[in-house]
């Protein structure tokens, strides 16, 4: 019984590690339900940067993250407006890239765009660390139609997931340039309603190993009763074998 359930707790592990949790991920085109479903969020507007920061050296440090690649810190003013003031200009073309980097993994990340050729680019959200290799990719966002024709996006985009990511990637992927910019950039650390997951892993294992320590517990218990018998079977044998002998010297 005990090898079984080494066995059983080693079957469920190994597959559960072998199979990681994806994340639900939903994206948003309206502000409203977006707000409803990001919690409480952080605003970046970009309304205190005096003079323009290229990211494409050594980055550029906004607050809570970090802007990479072909992109600009536009202010104070803007190549593509927005709301009048400053904003974050991109300039993505086939096999150019953008990210931003955030300092803590968020779980909610929206903003307004202007001038964006969806369909020329592609959005992916991952989570990174500090060691080699730390790396997994949440989700992908690519435009669906209508924004096939050569159609320029001006509004809101939004994206929510229970899985925790700390970089937003921009790429091109069409021939041809894409600039576009982003403002009043929103993001959350905890979603308003976190979706549970369907099995904790955790609760998973501590119940085996607890398991397996009762099973463990009730082997020795029967062995105990079992030696126990056992001393009990011999103590009546030898008593009986006294009363025989006894018996024997009396007569």
């Amino acid at each position: 019984m005990y090898r079984l359930i080494t066995q059983v707790i080693a079957i469920c592990f190994a597959s559960t590690m072998a199979a990681p949790a994806s994340a639900a991920f939903t994206v948003y085109s309206d502000q409203a339900s977006f707000l409803a479903a990001a919690g409480t969020l952080s605003t970046e507007t970009f309304n205190n940067v005096s003079a323009d920061i290229a990211a494409s050296s050594a980055g550029a440090a906004i607050a809570d993250f970090t802007v990479n690649g072909n992109a600009i810190v536009d202010a104070p003013s803007t190549s593509i407006d927005i709301n009048g003031t400053g904003n974050l200009y991109l300039n993505i073309s086939y096999g150019g890239w953008a990210d931003l980097i955030f300092n803590q993994p968020i779980t909610a990340f929206g903003m307004k765009m202007n001038n964006s050729r969806l369909q020329l680019l592609s959005i992916n959200i991952d989570r990174i660390g500090t060691g080699t290799g730390e790396y997994h990719h949440i989700a992908s966002y690519a435009a669906p139609d209508p924004y096939v024709n050569d159609q320029s996006f001006n509004g809101f985009l939004g994206f929510t997931s229970d899985m925790a990511f700390n970089r937003i990637v921009f790429s091109g992927t069409g021939c041809c340039a894409s600039t576009f910019a982003v403002d009043d950039v929103v993001y959350a650390t905890t979603l308003a309603n976190p979706v549970p997951e369907p099995l904790n892993r955790s609760l998973l294992g501590s119940g085996l190993v607890t398991l397996l320590i009762l099973s463990r517990k009730n082997a020795v218990i029967q062995l105990a009763l079992a030696l126990a018998g056992a001393h009990t079977a011999h103590s009546a044998n030898a008593n009986a074998s006294a009363s025989t002998s006894l018996r024997h010297l009396s007569t």
